[in-house]
């Protein structure tokens, strides 16, 4: 039980530090994205998850446009576009760092354990790429913690 614990209190810390894998789709990007975090990690099916994204701009951005494609099994579930110049303040200027978090709902109807693929691509108002990221994970059900405890 001490080692369970333990595990899950290394894996917890270290998740947290390290971030979360994911590749670039595009080598020409004016915001230069050093890591992701996921909160919680592994998502949670039928709960929001909070995606913290931290860079790095390489040259100024007067705006940044968003399009969310998360597909469910090859299958796109939703598309969505976003003014992410509402989450972190616009204009960024050169060698700025820039962090940001968006929330979503993972949705009940996922079973657990279902890959889930996440393309967040990122242009400007005149369409110039200013970040293309890919990341994929599989939601679970939630896990009481407490039950494991006595």
């Amino acid at each position: 039980m001490r080692y369970f614990l333990l595990s899950l209190i290394n894996f917890l810390f270290f998740t947290g530090i390290f971030g979360h894998d994911f590749t670039h789709c595009s080598s020409n990007n004016l915001l230069e994205v050093t890591n992701i975090n996921l909160n919680p990690d592994p998502p949670i099916i039928n709960s929001n998850l909070n995606i913290l994204v931290n860079g790095k701009s390489n040259k100024e951005i007067n705006s940044m446009n968003g399009e969310i494609i998360i597909k469910v099994l090859g299958i796109p579930l939703l598309q969505e576009n976003i003014d992410l110049c509402t989450y972190v303040n616009c204009p960024i200027t050169e060698n700025e760092v820039v962090n940001f978090n968006i929330t979503q709902n993972i949705p009940s109807l996922i079973p657990s354990g279902t890959k889930i693929d996440v393309k967040l691509d990122v242009k400007t108002e005149d369409k110039i790429e200013v970040s293309c990221l890919e990341l994929n994970f599989k939601a679970e059900k939630e896990i009481i913690i407490s039950k494991y405890l006595k």
